[in-house]
């Protein structure tokens, strides 16, 4: 049975992103989903879009330099800081968590090395 626990369907989208070279029709994509799951809807409601990379990071300029913040009435410029809530924010901060890590905190001693023996560099 597929209903749901009031004999409804229970409904759930999902959507994928691929990049163009493996992107396949939607008739080879729906087959190889439905061999996978059960009770299942396919629509193709197929939006391709593509940019360059160029065209992404300008993209993201604008969205990290170019942020308004309201406080009431009043409109800010956001000039520091990664405009929190965003649907890029948790991946512009891996970026720069992962540059900072690189960068400046690859000379520390590893957690391991500190719980474990309690002195950086005696492992």
């Amino acid at each position: 049975s597929c209903g749901g626990a009031r004999g409804g369907f229970p409904v759930r989208f999902c959507r994928r992103a691929l990049p163009g070279s493996e992107w396949k029709d939607f008739f080879s994509d729906a087959t190889e989903l439905a061999s996978r799951r059960k009770c299942a809807v396919f629509t193709d409601l197929v939006e391709s879009v593509s940019c360059d990379r160029d065209e992404v990071l300008r993209t993201l300029e604008e969205h990290i330099v170019g942020n308004l913040v309201r406080l009431g009435p009043q409109h800010f410029l956001q000039t520091e800081g990664i405009p929190q809530g965003s649907v890029v924010s948790s991946l512009l901060c891996c970026c720069v968590y992962g540059h900072l890590e690189k960068t400046r905190l690859s000379a520390l001693p590893s957690l391991h090395t500190l719980f474990y023996t309690g002195r950086p560099g005696l492992g």
